[in-house]
This record gives C-alpha cells, structure tokens and sequence, in this order.
C-alpha cells in the first residue's frame, strides 16, 4: 500500500495538478528521440519537439504534430496541440476536440477519464467527450477499476461508482480500491479497517496495519500481534 499511496500523491495531490495528471509538458531535449511503451498496438515517439506514433514494425501511423502525447487506453490516446486538449483514435483521428475547458486529462478506465477543470477541480468525461461526472473532487485515483474509482475533497478518501454516485462517504484519510468486495480504510485516528461496496463498515477500523483481502483472507496488525483474519473479522 506505501507504494500505492506514494504513486497517488506524486500524480494527483501536487498543487499543479495539471502538469501531472497523465498529461503535461515534456522535459526532455528537443533534439533528442523518446520512446514510450507499445500499449494498443503503437508507442509514441518524440522527434524534434513534436510527438506522433509508430506501430511494432517501426512505421509511422499517426504523423509527429503534437506537443504532448500519452500512451493508448482503451483506443484512445490523449494529445495536446496549440495549447489545447483532446483524444485520437488510433488512426489518428480526432475522436474528442481539443477543449481549452480542460488544464489536464487523463486515460480512459472502463470508459471515463478524468479532466482537471479550470477551478483545479477533477471530474469524468466518456467517449463522446461529454462530462458524465462533474468537477466536484479534489482529488482522484488513476481511474475507474471494477466501476468504482476513488476520489477525495478536503483530503478525505471515498469512492464513486461510474454515474457518479457516492458509495463511500468521503471520510477517511486513506482508502484503497475494493479487493474481494472489501476495501482497506483509515480514519483520522490512523486506525485500519474494512468497508464494503456500499460504504458501510465490515471490520472494525481498530487495527494498527491492513492489508487488502485475497482469496478470503486478510493480514492485520493488532497491537503488537500481526495475523490473517476472515471476512468476518475473525482470527484465522
């Protein structure tokens, strides 16, 4: 989990979220060549300032006119041209316009990006390019895995589903996506507990450390005793 949460505040919690939230300016040389990795089939490549993509036989599919290019998700890549914002399809076809109302954008998850609007606030478009979840987050994680995505205000974690309903209320200092139907919480005590997909709570937030729940089983800390626990909250 340390992992995870390092991860999550280097891209999402940085006061200039736009240039981390997936896309954002490039640092490298002008003059230099930079390779990503093949995601759908293509990467993308930086040659003289501009960003375009090639395909495993190293031919050029889509031309080298961008000023920032991430990679492939879900058969859409964000770019940035002009100034501007938008998603290529992978023929290089414009699949969502360039939209100024956006500082930042994200890959697609399960159908939805994120966007950063102008107030720094975070919400989710779909393919069309039309906003299917408004911009009333502070913050968010990489995107929507199993139809929930986690996302935070005043930084406290909850959880969204793809409409944008609330199913875990946003008040916890850290939660972790769900994993055998239950999610890792930690209240502003520091305590470690379990919620379920509807928000309430399946263990008692009383441990010291968590981990999530595999094949049935958790590992916990209690005092100075680490051991697993059932989904019931009892001691295996």
């Amino acid at each position: 989990m340390k992992n995870y949460i390092i991860l999550l505040f280097t891209l999402l919690l940085s006061a200039n979220l736009a240039a981390q939230v997936t896309v954002g300016e490039d640092k490298e040389s002008n003059d230099s060549e930079v390779r990503g990795e093949f995601y759908d089939g293509l990467t993308k490549i930086k040659k003289n300032g501009k960003w375009g993509f090639v395909n495993k036989k190293d031919e050029i599919i889509i031309e080298f006119i961008y000023d920032f290019a991430q990679d492939f998700s879900e058969g859409l890549a964000a770019v940035k041209q002009n100034g501007k914002f938008g998603y290529i399809d992978k023929m290089g076809q414009i699949a969502i316009p360039f939209n100024l109302n956006y500082l930042a954008v994200g890959n697609f998850h399960e159908g939805l990006a994120l966007f950063l609007d102008h107030n720094d606030k975070i919400g989710f478009i779909n393919k069309s390019g039309t906003i299917a979840i408004p911009s009333n987050y502070q913050s968010a994680a990489n995107g929507f895995e199993n139809g929930f995505c986690l996302v935070s205000n005043n930084d406290l974690w909850g959880a969204i589903d793809s409409k944008g309903k609330i199913l875990v209320p946003l008040q916890y200092i850290w939660m972790e996506n769900f994993s055998d139907g239950l999610a890792v919480v930690i209240n502003e005590s520091g305590k470690y507990g379990f919620v379920d997909i509807n928000g309430k709570i399946a263990i008692a937030l009383k441990y010291k450390k968590a981990e999530k729940f595999v094949d049935g089983k958790a590992k916990v800390t209690f005092g100075s005793k680490t051991f697993f626990i059932n989904k019931k909250g009892k001691k295996l």
